[in-house]
């Protein structure tokens, strides 16, 4: 049975990536579509957005 390259290119990206790159890849999509839905309603108070790192230091630890 072959094993399709997309499979394994996917399986092989998942085995590279830290716990901790996934949180921050999930914290930055977040991020992105609050700013994309912020500017698609056209608000004035869209702001810069928080870094993961600064976030993580606000938080308090678990």
């Amino acid at each position: 049975m072959r094993t399709p390259m997309p499979w394994l290119l996917l399986l092989n990206a998942t085995l590279g990536c830290t716990t901790q790159d996934i949180k921050q890849l999930g914290y930055a999509t977040v991020q992105n579509a609050k700013q994309q839905q912020c500017l698609q309603y056209m608000r004035n108070d869209c702001g810069q957005q928080q870094s993961y790192d600064a976030y993580q230091r606000e938080r308090p630890s678990q």
